[in-house]
């Protein structure tokens, strides 16, 4: 609101739930919205690809609100670690599985290990952080980062292995339960936290409007995204 609201726009918080491009309205929880021009700006939505398991066993990190839990959940994970005496369970409370190597995931696995190694080693010195602590990043093609340059695959996949970052390629989930991943290939990985970064769609909304998609969904645009 108060970026549109001096510019004289009306700002209406609601649920879209059609566009009916032959009468121009847009159908919201509201009511509906007679328009002269509209612009679909919708963003995506997070992609789970049918695996069972990822919505109710993995935190996702698509919104600020997902990246401010997973951070409070970390915290909480080793508040508990550091009283915890069982060696393996230690361990396990401190195995973090990312499934998804593109810029979410890849980004993600480093400003952990970033955390750990500048701000919670110093604040933690029960824990060992080279021997209790791990972190995997998943992927399911032969590169982190798949969608840009080899070059820039090859100079993350570097760094990721100076940081101590388990990278697991080639390597399809199958299912996610609670504190466990299963994989295509018949492993069988644990962990407290599971994160999903596998990937987006497009929203829900877009598939129900009647214009020219691509492959994948979106809408086809020209060259100036009419």
């Amino acid at each position: 609101r108060d970026a549109t609201a001096p510019a004289g726009y009306q700002f209406l918080q609601t649920e879209v739930t059609a566009v009916d491009l032959e009468h121009r309205r847009v159908g919201t929880a509201e009511g509906e919205l007679p328009y002269d021009h509209l612009v679909i700006a919708l963003g995506s939505v997070t992609n789970d690809y049918g695996i069972p398991g990822v919505r109710e066993n993995a935190l996702p990190v698509k919104w600020l609100s997902d990246a401010e839990a997973l951070k409070r959940h970390v915290l909480d994970v080793f508040e508990s670690a550091a009283v915890e005496t069982d060696v393996a369970r230690r361990r396990e409370a401190l195995t973090f599985i990312i499934v998804g190597a593109g810029p979410v995931g890849v980004e993600l696995a480093s400003s952990l290990r970033d955390l750990m190694d500048h701000t919670l080693r110093k604040i933690y010195p029960s824990i060992d952080f080279f021997a209790d602590v791990a972190i995997h990043l998943i992927e399911g093609t032969d590169r982190v980062l798949p969608g840009m340059d080899p070059r820039l695959s090859a100079i993350a996949m570097k760094r990721l292995e100076q940081q101590r970052i388990r990278v697991l390629l080639k390597t399809l989930v199958s299912e996610i339960e609670p504190g466990v991943v299963h994989t295509k290939e018949g492993a069988r990985l644990r962990a407290r936290t599971i994160v999903w970064s596998g990937g987006v769609k497009v929203n829900p909304v877009v598939n129900a409007i009647d214009l020219p998609k691509s492959k994948d969904g979106r809408i086809v645009v020209d060259d100036r995204f009419r």
